[in-house]
């Protein structure tokens, strides 16, 4: 009889815990929002944050980010009169968001903005981190210029670091291209990475690629006579003596490829913000 005594009370908390973690589980479950998708028009989603992570439940379901921002989904069926599917979506401010999708030749809907009532937060440590580099973003916009030497040109394209800063560990680049050209610049890819003062053919373990942490949202095609301003964040770090961070900006079908390189000096006199 003494063992059972003692058993009960362990008995009894492990039922209260199995409660509890029902509980908490019931907090994050929420009724999935429908939508009607076609094959031969679009449904775009609109979201209040950034898409950072898109699950589809079948492949009758295509899903892809619109072209040049990044909290609009566009979606449209593979197939007709495939079965109903769900997609879940979570957005950069940590909310997780579930759709019941159906086919439905003529939708009711094309235009669907996802407001937070319809969400539950995930609690994702890595999508907290992205609104602090939004915030460093937007404090390295609002900061005045005081970059002027770092420029590189060709072709009556212009590309300057305007801008060096640091906030919370993240280091804040903001660079301006300018086309006084009467041909549009159109940017097809922007590369970040270490190496070498001297630029010469070299193994790949001796350059090091670096992926921006936040890219900013632009339009490609820099029309002829007009300028941009482009802010990018990474990870803070040093260099040493004799290396390099070089900063390209590629042209498609172009050739006026511009670059920039930052030495050790620069990146320690960046101004905090």
């Amino acid at each position: 009889m003494k063992i059972k005594t003692l058993l009960w009370p362990a008995v009894l908390l492990l039922l209260s815990a199995t409660f509890a973690v029902c509980q908490t589980t019931q907090l994050y479950v929420s009724e999935a929002l429908p939508v009607q998708i076609t094959c031969n028009k679009t449904v775009n989603l609109v979201f209040g944050y950034p898409v950072k992570s898109v699950d589809k439940g079948s492949a009758s379901l295509l899903a892809q980010k619109a072209r040049g921002v990044h909290n609009v989904l566009q979606l449209k069926a593979a197939s007709p009169r495939f079965q109903q599917t769900n997609l879940t979506v979570i957005t950069a401010d940590g909310s997780l968001h579930t759709f019941l999708i159906d086919y439905q030749d003529d939708p009711l809907h094309f235009v669907i903005d996802v407001v937070s009532s319809q969400s539950q937060h995930a609690l994702f440590a890595d999508l907290t981190s992205q609104k602090k580099q939004e915030e460093v973003a937007q404090n390295a916009a609002n900061a005045k210029p005081h970059l002027r030497r770092i420029k590189d040109k060709k072709g009556k394209v212009k590309m300057r670091l305007t801008g060096l800063y640091v906030q919370n560990e993240l280091l804040c680049l903001r660079i301006k291209v300018k086309n006084t050209s009467s041909v549009p610049y159109r940017i097809e890819s922007e590369k970040f990475w270490i190496s070498d003062q001297k630029q010469i053919k070299r193994t790949a373990s001796q350059s090091v690629l670096l992926t921006p942490l936040l890219m900013p949202v632009h339009d490609s095609n820099l029309a002829a006579g007009s300028e941009s301003e482009l802010i990018y964040v990474l990870s803070g770090f040093t260099l040493s003596d004799h290396k390099r961070l070089w900063i390209t900006l590629n042209e498609k079908n172009g050739g006026r490829h511009l670059k920039v390189a930052l030495s050790n000096r620069h990146i320690v006199r960046a101004r905090p913000l």
